[in-house]
């Protein structure tokens, strides 16, 4: 590095951008600056809604699992409403591992389509194979 003289690149995005990155190099994320200053309850507009997706090839698995355990442990996570870090196929809970949040609601897989499901299962087909 150049004794800290780096400096950041702030990413400016328009509704409906993709942004795709090596989540191995140095990143962060910031909060939306456009917020002023209001009273904790008073409603916030919604400045920006994202997504962050993580995939990695199945062959990444942890040897010492299962492809079902790990199957059956991402179902776990997706019903009750946990993200995890940018890791895929280890199982490290996003947002500070605080992710016990009683208030939010328990997800149901029957109410995702079978490319949903792919995503969290790594299925290749509709046999779920």
């Amino acid at each position: 590095m150049n004794q800290g003289k780096t400096l950041g690149k702030l990413v400016h995005c328009q509704a409906g951008d993709l942004i795709i990155w090596d989540s191995r190099t140095v990143h962060c994320n910031s909060p939306a600056t456009a917020i002023e200053e209001r009273n904790k309850n008073e409603p916030v507009d919604l400045l920006r809604v994202v997504a962050y997706v993580s995939m990695s090839p199945i062959t990444l698995i942890n040897p010492q699992i299962t492809l079902d355990e790990f199957r059956e442990k991402r179902k776990e996570l997706v019903e009750n409403n946990c993200t995890l870090t940018h890791w895929s196929t280890e199982f490290v809970l996003g947002g500070g591992g605080n992710n016990t949040d009683a208030d939010l609601p328990k997800l149901s897989l029957d109410n995702f389509n079978v490319h949903e499901k792919a995503l969290i299962f790594g299925f290749d087909d509709e046999n779920n194979e």
